[in-house]
């Protein structure tokens, strides 16, 4: 029961966080935002770190390592997202970052010679990618068709870039716990906003609204700090692959609450998009899921 709430909990943390972008951006700027929410996660994480009694590593080629990981996840992406964001409906942004999966299973299959393309696979990746052009098939007429266009292209390379760094952290860090590795990509990612600030959203912005402030803490704390250390106990219970249905539940609800609260806007270009972008990322799972499924089911048959 408890691993049910626990995997509930990062679903719906996660999946609201293009909810709480979009508040946070009524007063500050993608960058600033990003500064702010992860200045959120750093102290929450360096509160663990502490009680802990971790230390960070000393090693200069590690911490280079981590500098490069949090490029890739979180940094760029975070601000990319956010700025993003500024064009496109925050459910429709939920729906094109549900793509890491997808993009996830043909970055591996380039530099990971153990997960390599199965015809499965390449089903799902079709499923996939036809969702992501029905979704951009939703704005060809109109005069804001490259407004939507970019912000659409800048979620898909925040994903793109995440997709990479899965792929990076399984082959370069698997030495060090997942506390050490979040703590540090959510500092190098920090200190790489809070450097664009200069050249990016001079004069910096305090935020002044309560709301953002609750937005900023909400994406900070939960999503981009106690989500991870949860999502990592569950994993430990349940396996990579059951845990991975988080994949299936962020989207959705990131998609809810923009139409429902947010009052955004929904057509079959949407809602097609969004069935074939899950249904290309259980294709995609099938084959491994049902595997250690059966794996499992052998084992307990023998025990």
């Amino acid at each position: 029961m408890l691993q049910i709430a626990v995997f509930l909990f990062c679903g719906l943390i996660w999946g609201s966080s293009y909810f709480w972008i979009k508040i946070a951006l009524e007063e500050v700027g993608p960058v600033t935002l990003v500064a702010w929410r992860l200045l959120f996660a750093l102290a929450g994480l360096a509160v663990v770190f502490i009680v802990k009694k971790k230390r960070p590593p000393g090693n200069p080629r590690t911490l280079a390592r981590l500098a490069f990981l949090a490029m890739l996840s979180p940094g760029i992406p975070f601000i990319l997202i956010s700025w993003g964001e500024t064009r496109i409906d925050s459910g429709l942004a939920s729906i094109l970052n549900g793509t890491v999966p997808l993009l996830t299973t043909l970055t591996a299959h380039f530099l990971l010679p153990d997960e390599r393309m199965t015809r499965g696979r390449v089903v799902g990746l079709v499923f996939g990618f036809a969702g992501i052009l029905t979704l951009f098939g939703r704005d060809l007429t109109g005069s804001a068709v490259l407004s939507s266009w970019t912000g659409q292209l800048a979620v898909l390379a925040a994903s793109i870039l995440y997709a990479f760094s899965s792929v990076y952290s399984r082959n370069l860090l698997r030495k060090l716990s997942p506390l050490t590795i979040t703590f540090g990509q959510m500092f190098f990612a920090d200190l790489l906003a809070w450097s664009l600030l200069p050249f990016t959203e001079l004069p910096l912005v305090v935020p002044h609204r309560p709301l953002t402030w609750f937005a900023l803490a909400w994406m900070g704390l939960l999503a981009s700090c106690f989500s991870f250390l949860f999502y990592h106990w569950l994993v430990t219970f349940w396996g990579a692959a059951r845990s991975a249905f988080t994949n299936y539940l962020v989207p959705l609800v990131g998609l809810v609450l923009g139409l429902l609260v947010r009052g955004e806007k929904g057509d079959w270009h949407l809602f097609a998009g969004t069935g074939l972008i899950l249904g290309g990322i259980a294709i995609v799972n099938y084959r491994t899921l049902f595997a250690r499924v059966r794996s499992r089911s052998i084992a307990g048959r023998r025990s």
